[in-house]
């Protein structure tokens, strides 16, 4: 199916961008139990909300992690209505 396709590709990015970054890891270190729908990743920028509003000036928006890792985490998604094309579209900004 098309979409499943799409979906694994767009994560398949998404991870392989992760892992070759210097500022980024996902905050679930065992891929296996990884959220291939919404990505966690830690980062290490030393204002995140900072660099989240840079990206979003650039057209995408990011949540933020949760309570006391708000000011560390970003949240990716990857949606249906993300296209492999949008999710590159990010990673370049990113």
């Amino acid at each position: 199916d098309a979409l499943l396709h799409a979906h694994a590709e767009k994560f398949r990015l998404l991870s392989d961008f992760v892992a070759h970054h210097p500022m980024l890891d996902f905050a679930v270190q065992d891929a296996r139990v990884r959220s291939n729908t919404v990505a966690v990743v830690d980062t290490k920028y030393p204002d995140v909300k900072a660099k989240m509003k840079d990206v979003e000036r650039q057209g995408f928006v990011l949540g933020s992690g949760y309570g006391k890792f708000a000011d560390r985490q970003m949240r990716i998604s990857n949606f249906p209505g993300t296209s492999v094309e949008d999710m590159k579209a990010l990673l370049r900004v990113l």
